[in-house]
C-alpha cells in the first residue's frame, strides 16, 4: 500500500471521527426531545404588566 493511499485513508478515518463526534455533541434532540416540537417562544412578554412613566391626564 502506498503512502499517498494511507494517508488518504487516515484522512477519511479521522473526519468520519469529527463528524460523529460534532453530531453527537451539538445534535439539539440528543436529550430525545424534537426542538421541531416546541412552540415558539414570543419576545414579547406576556404576563408582565406595562408601567408609564408619564403622569396621567
Amino acid at each position: 500500500m502506498e503512502i499517498e493511499q494511507l494517508e488518504q485513508i487516515a484522512a477519511v478515518i479521522v473526519t468520519a471521527g469529527l463528524v460523529a463526534g460534532n453530531f453527537l455533541m451539538f445534535t439539539p434532540w440528543r436529550n430525545g426531545e424534537d426542538p421541531r416540537q416546541r412552540q415558539p417562544q414570543s419576545l414579547m412578554p406576556q404576563n408582565e404588566s406595562v408601567v408609564s412613566d408619564r403622569p396621567k391626564p
